[in-house]
């Protein structure tokens, strides 16, 4: 018998190879499909339970006031012999997983009925991770799950298995991964302003990894030719002496062979990037009528609250630039507005605090006469905020405020910024709504107490920024003079006696009234450097020696490789509430970054030494730049920041995930986060803050693209 030697080779050699390990079974719940019985939002969806991410992020959340049982139901592509359920259930926070599902079971589809499933179920459960084993296999094409206990189901994962000798584990993540899942920075080494630089400014970046003395050159991104050389310092780069005489190319910075991303440099680039963008998050963010029907919050814009700013955030953009934003194509159509919010197909999604928001907005269209036509777009949204605040001037903030529902002293403060501005405006608002915004500020004015001194030093909230009512009173001062007022004095008088309090007892050095006052900050300062600068003689003595510590405090906080301004000697930013606290819970601190270029440049417009004033205003450009890369993460402040802002190259890394709160995500230019203290110095990995934005964050940066269009002259500027 003839045997192939070629077959008894491979028979010894199958003979003494080693066995495969059996291959490890497979999550079929990952070829399912998903459903549940609620959701809270969009973001927090069934199909996040079979999608093998484990992270916050991407989980199931029923309806927050949804009743038990709640049920989830996953169908697979075939029927399938079961044999092992996992289950991940609760949120991460606090450094642990905590709120697991306590009392759930999961049942099997046969035919048209639902099976429990026996030895797959718990009533007392304490583990976010909890596996079964079935003694007896199921045969099924569907499997449901059913929670009793709590009445809001949070489930991370579910996992599927056929039979088997063994299981992967399900193992729960811990900090960052387990609130946002990995990340991939791809972190520069040459951090710069994405969108650019102004011609007339300061232009710097950071080279944390450079030794002092290393050479740089800025070369034409394109050709790569260099066009201007200098020296690091400080792990710092200057290259202000660098003026292109043409706008629109790009560049990139060469430092030992490390390339930077390209930017632009030009005449007011800053606010040609970025006005519109600033002006669309504006017009995406109003309430009911914009790219969401909800109303978080219950005012004019979604996330908005008394203290929020955007009224006059609005019309300080305006009165800075006024033929810019004459100029701007129109987005807001009125008319296509008011019928999309009267189509009978309309429906209001509830959020909190917003009770009585539809009958604010059905009258608005209905009672309040509307601007006039070739009305701009901002002059729009100025009359909207007014208009709801008419109608609608009690507001409950959502976020905890022991306040309440009432009419808050911020805001009528805001009518103060609508009736200075209006001569500007005047054209586009009837006489009868301008008298009827007049008499509603004068007559509240007293009312909620904004001639009185308030001694409140509010928290890192931005609640209660203190001396807040002052440029209002020296707007309603000026208001009151042009009508002729006999009481126009008292509005000047209150202003100074509020400054007199701050500047007698408060130290300009102390945090608390400074980033401790988050986005509001911008508030306190601004106020007092309008009462000097207008009214010297009203001025409360020492007011000048006041903002000459703050400014020499504040210079020696931003004496750092990022030229940021810190929180105080020992914190870059706003501390956690807890020490120690992971990923997600630092304090978001990007509305401070936005809005304190405007303390920076209005101070910088009072003082007397020139050198210092220039620092100041190095300062503020540098805490733009922070928005748009130059940041220990190299990415913008803006997740959505590629798409909205022109030049940028990287969003934020983490996204708050979609359909929360008031859907930010739906609007264009919104800023979301910045790094932390535990990121600074140059630190990435370290612990990230909660990544959402919110409304007060943008109108602080609106304040901030008022001050800088204006160089620093804020409302007093020739609009021009």
């Amino acid at each position: 018998m003839h045997i192939n030697p070629v077959i008894v080779l491979a028979a010894v050699f199958l003979c003494i190879a080693p066995s495969q390990a059996p291959s490890a079974p497979i999550d079929l719940a990952l070829q399912g499909t998903a459903s549940a019985s609620s959701i809270w939002t969009t973001a927090y969806g069934a199909s996040n339970v079979i999608d093998g991410q484990l992270n916050n992020a991407s989980r199931w959340i029923s309806a927050l006031d949804s009743h038990a049982p709640q049920t989830l139901t996953i169908t697979l592509p075939k029927t399938h012999e079961i044999g092992c359920l996992q289950i991940a259930t609760g949120w991460y926070s606090g450094a642990k997983w905590t709120q697991p599902a306590v009392d759930f079971s999961f049942e099997y589809r046969s035919g048209e009925a639902w099976i429990p499933i026996p030895g797959a179920s718990a009533t007392s459960n304490a583990d976010n991770v909890v596996e079964f084993r079935l003694s007896t296999p199921v045969k099924t094409d569907a499997i449901r799950l059913v929670v009793n206990r709590p009445s809001v189901a949070r489930v991370v994962e579910v996992r599927i298995y056929a039979p088997s000798a063994d299981y992967e584990a399900l193992v729960l993540p811990t900090g960052r991964d387990a609130i946002w899942g990995p990340l991939d920075l791809h972190l520069p080494k040459i951090y710069v302003n994405q969108i650019g630089y102004d011609l007339d400014g300061p232009k710097r970046f950071t080279a944390p990894d450079m030794l002092d003395g290393t050479e740089f050159a800025i070369r034409n991104a394109v050709n790569g030719s260099a066009l201007f050389h200098g020296r690091i310092e400080g792990r710092i780069g200057d290259f202000s002496d660098f003026r292109p005489t043409r706008s629109g190319k790009r560049y990139v910075i060469d430092v030992a062979g490390s390339i930077s991303d390209s930017f632009d440099v030009g005449p007011r680039l800053l606010e040609n990037a970025c006005l519109a963008p600033a002006l669309r998050f504006m017009i995406d963010d109003r309430s009911v009528i914009g790219t969401h029907p909800s109303a978080f919050g219950g005012c004019p814009w979604r996330d908005g609250t008394y203290y929020s700013y955007e009224v006059p955030s609005l019309v300080m953009l305006y009165l800075s630039n006024r033929t810019y934003f004459d100029s701007l194509p129109a987005e807001i159509d009125v008319a296509a507005d008011c019928r999309r919010f009267s189509s009978p197909t309309f429906k209001l999604v509830s959020e909190p605090s917003d009770a009585g928001v539809l009958d604010t907005v059905r009258e608005y269209y209905a009672d309040i006469d509307p601007p006039a036509k070739g009305a701009p777009d901002i002059v729009k949204l100025i009359h909207w905020g007014i208009g709801w605040y008419l109608l609608k001037p009690t507001s409950k903030d959502p976020s905890g405020d022991p306040a309440g529902d009432m009419i808050h002293p911020q805001t009528i403060e805001q009518f103060a910024y609508f009736l200075y501005g209006y001569p500007q405006y005047q054209k586009y608002f009837t006489p009868k709504f301008y008298d009827r915004a007049r008499d509603f500020a004068f007559d509240q004015w007293e009312k909620v107490g904004l001639l009185n001194v308030n001694p409140t030093v509010g928290s890192w909230k931005g609640r209660e920024a203190v001396g807040h009512s002052i440029l209002p009173n020296v707007l309603m001062y000026e208001v009151a003079h042009r009508l002729g007022r006999s009481d126009a004095q008292r509005y000047l008088d209150a202003a100074a006696r509020q400054a007199n309090w701050i500047v007698t007892n408060l130290d300009p050095a102390d945090p608390r009234i400074a980033k401790g006052q988050r986005m509001s900050e911008h508030k306190t300062i601004t106020g007092l450097t309008t009462l000097q600068a207008r009214y010297p003689q009203s001025a409360p003595h020492g007011l000048r020696e006041w903002l000459d510590k703050w400014t020499d405090t504040m210079i020696a906080r931003s004496d750092n490789m990022w030229d940021f301004r810190r929180y105080d000697e020992h914190s870059w930013a706003i501390p956690p509430a807890t020490p120690g606290a992971p990923d997600g819970e630092w304090t978001n601190d990007c509305g401070n970054v936005a809005g304190f270029p405007a303390c920076a440049l209005s101070v910088a417009n009072v003082i007397f030494d020139k050198q210092k004033a220039a620092r100041l205003r190095q300062i503020a450009a540098a805490q733009f730049d922070s928005l748009f890369g130059r940041n220990p993460i190299g990415a913008s402040a803006a997740w959505r920041g590629p798409r909205d802002y022109p030049g940028v190259v990287r969003g934020w890394p983490l996204a708050f995930p979609p359909g929360v709160c008031a859907s930010l995500d739906l609007v264009r230019g919104t800023l979301n986060a910045s790094p932390t203290p535990d990121q600074y110095p140059n630190n990435p990995e370290g612990c990230f803050s909660h990544p959402e934005g919110w409304t007060a964050f943008n109108a602080a940066f609106n304040v901030s693209l008022a001050y800088a269009t204006a160089k620093g002259a804020g409302l007093y500027s020739d609009g021009e």
